[in-house]
């Protein structure tokens, strides 16, 4: 099997690692493993399941690919941002910018992410659940599409509603998201995006893989993605960009409750890096569960030597996932009271 269906199938497990020349002479030693670099600093190694707690334990827990889920959803009035469009000497409208969206998918029959023309304004698609069409040359699975594929496809939904559009959004959070940065300004239903001239690139994320969801307990039915996808989606945005040749701000509609909070995880650190070069910005979301106490935070005084936390746990969950991070090299002990003693 190559990287592509190790990526897609159960039967295999991934880390996130620094790639080095050394790792990857290793990788090509071994018939049931592989590695794809998803930037000049990171890559993302494929496992067996039955040798994967193994390689977890070599790189370490920080190395398994983090959930991310989608964030909550504001309008542009409410953030301020339609303050820029009443100002005629700026003209923020995103003309001559590209907008990068990783989520759910898009609706790429919605008419505001058209231009006046009526000529679809989505130049890249790489739908990460889709085998019908080419996968993209880094990662090998999926299916890709630029603008001229789209505006085909468009044509011939028009012409057989049954067709099945790539890309298709199954919650909308993609859709509107993109529909927010990018939608095209209609004023009969008194709605504009953030910058509704600019093109657009979109990644459909595939669904987290199952064993991951067991890993961290996730609830049945929840919608989770997986941080190797999303950095190699930062990929595929950065090889469009290049090809669009403009500047490109990247919206990211997932947050995650998972590391240590410090900006040291690998997409964050990932996203670090891509907005060091020319024209390239990232968004990302933040403050979304500021109340809903999912996090604790301490110091341990050095004359008590012990900290008590309470964690309330739903009815009839099957497990529970928790993270302890320090800001420094320190030994601690853990010790867990049920809630009958």
């Amino acid at each position: 099997m190559d990287c592509g269906e190790m990526a897609l199938s159960e039967e295999f497990g991934e880390v996130i690692f620094e790639y080095n020349v050394e790792l990857e002479r290793l990788f090509e030693d071994s018939p049931d493993v592989c590695m794809t670099k998803l930037d000049g600093r990171f890559a993302v190694g494929y496992y067996r399941r039955s040798s994967y707690g193994r390689a977890m334990r070599s790189t370490g827990f920080h190395t398994v690919p983090k959930l991310y889920a989608p964030m909550d959803q504001s309008a542009p009035e409410a953030m301020g941002a339609l303050w820029g469009f009443r100002q005629p000497t700026l003209d923020l409208r995103g003309r001559g910018v590209l907008i990068g969206i990783i989520d759910s998918g898009i609706d790429l029959m919605n008419p505001v992410f058209t231009d006046e023309t009526g000529r679809p304004r989505i130049i890249g698609l790489w739908d990460q659940t889709d085998e019908s069409g080419e996968p993209t040359e880094d990662f090998g699975y999926g299916s890709m599409y630029d603008q001229e594929q789209i505006e085909t496809l468009i044509q011939q939904k028009k012409q057989n509603p049954d067709l099945e559009l790539p890309g298709r959004d199954e919650t909308g959070h993609g859709t509107f998201l993109a529909g927010v940065a990018a939608g095209r300004q209609d004023p009969a239903a008194d709605f504009t995006g953030t910058a509704p001239e600019a093109l657009i690139a979109v990644v459909k994320l595939k669904p987290a893989k199952q064993y991951l969801r067991d890993f961290f307990f996730v609830r049945e039915g929840a919608e989770c993605y997986q941080e190797n996808d999303i950095m190699a989606a930062v990929r595929y945005l950065s090889t469009v960009q290049f090809r669009a040749y403009r500047p490109m701000v990247i919206c990211v509609g997932m947050g995650t409750n998972m590391g240590g909070h410090s900006g040291n995880t690998f997409l964050a650190l990932m996203l670090d890096r891509f907005t060091m070069n020319w024209g390239c910005f990232c968004v990302v979301p933040t403050g979304n569960e500021a109340n809903a106490s999912h996090h604790f935070q301490g110091s341990l005084n050095p004359a008590v030597g012990r900290e008590r936390v309470e964690i309330r746990v739903p009815d009839n969950s099957r497990g529970i996932s928790l993270e302890l991070w320090s800001g420094t090299s320190e030994r601690y002990q853990v010790g867990i009271r049920s809630p009958g003693g």
